[in-house]
């Protein structure tokens, strides 16, 4: 399973979505990969969806990547946090 920054764009505004997803997490029962960029606009999602995952014993591995800049648009990535 890979989550690509699940939830990052929503996750500040949201309690009932880092309850959804927290809850998700912690049924994973298949390897999981979670990757996101520094410069996302949360990298929070990813890493407590990971420690959930962890949590219940499932396989988790975690990648911050670094900042993530477009080649034709370079001001187009989301706000780092």
């Amino acid at each position: 399973m890979v989550d690509q920054a699940g939830g990052s764009l929503s996750w500040d505004g949201s309690p009932e979505l880092q309850s959804a997803l927290k809850e998700a997490a912690g049924k994973i029962r298949v390897p999981l990969l979670g990757m996101v960029a520094e410069n996302d606009r949360t990298t929070k999602s990813v890493k407590i969806v990971v420690e959930e995952a962890r949590k219940k014993r499932a396989r988790a591995r975690l990648i911050v990547y670094p900042p993530f800049k477009p080649r034709e648009n370079p001001n187009a990535s989301p706000p780092a946090t």
